[in-house]
Parts: C-alpha cells; sequence; structure tokens
C-alpha cells in the first residue's frame, strides 16, 4: 500500500503538513482507494433550529436571510423541512423535541475554517519526498 506515497500527490503532502507524517501514513491505509467527503459547515442543524425558533417568534425572512447570509428562499426551505420532521415525528406517535426559544438561546456562529498555511520548500528539496 505505501508505494503509492512514491507518487505525486498533493492531498497527501498537504495531510502530512497538517497532521504528520506518521498520522497521514494511518489515514492513507484507512480511506486508500476511496472518494471521503467532508461537509464545509458543522452544526447545520443547530443552525436552522434557531433560525426555526426565530422564525416563530416572528422574524422575517428577509432578516434571517441577512443574519445568516442565506436567501429568503433558503429560508423557507428550511422551515418546511423543520415542520415536515415534526410531522413525521407526530404521525409515528412521538413527541418532537422541544425547540430553543430565540431570546433565551445561546447564539449559534457559523464556523470558520481556514486552510493550513504550506511551509516554503528550501532549494533543492522535492516537494514531494515520499511522505
Amino acid at each position: 500500500m505505501r508505494e503509492y506515497f512514491n507518487e505525486a500527490n498533493e492531498t497527501l503532502e498537504q495531510l502530512k503538513m497538517l497532521i504528520g507524517k506518521e498520522n497521514a501514513l494511518k489515514v492513507y491505509e484507512l480511506f486508500a482507494g476511496e472518494n471521503i467527503y467532508f461537509p464545509k459547515r458543522i452544526g447545520l442543524a443547530e443552525i436552522h433550529n434557531q433560525i426555526y425558533a426565530e422564525l416563530r417568534e416572528g422574524k422575517s425572512y428577509g432578516e434571517l436571510a441577512r443574519k445568516y447570509g442565506y436567501s429568503k428562499s433558503y429560508i423557507r426551505k428550511i422551515e418546511h423541512k423543520i415542520i415536515q420532521e415534526r410531522r413525521a415525528v407526530r404521525k409515528a406517535g412521538g413527541t418532537p423535541p422541544e425547540l430553543p426559544t430565540a431570546s433565551n438561546a445561546e447564539p449559534v456562529k457559523k464556523p470558520v475554517f481556514t486552510k493550513p498555511q504550506a511551509r516554503p520548500f528550501e532549494q533543492g528539496e522535492l516537494f514531494y519526498d515520499g511522505l
């Protein structure tokens, strides 16, 4: 498996710089040959629940679209999705989870991600050193 590290692979090089050579090897061995998707947003359900709570308290689609950086139509989709999920739970005989109220809920902030900074390479150093 490790023979693939001899090929030029920018992703592996970035992984090595981010988490170290040994951890990069572990990630490679676990996921070799697979496509992995990492969502850009984590905690989306909390943000959506907060938006829904604010809608229930009377905020407009426009206000929430500006506040969260979404379109008004996406705010409507969030509302519709949560309503449908709650109806499905009720129909199945359950009780939907309690939603937070916008006034006493901690504000949920969208996480901001930055790309790791690459170190400069020395003269004569190979870009891919075989990880």
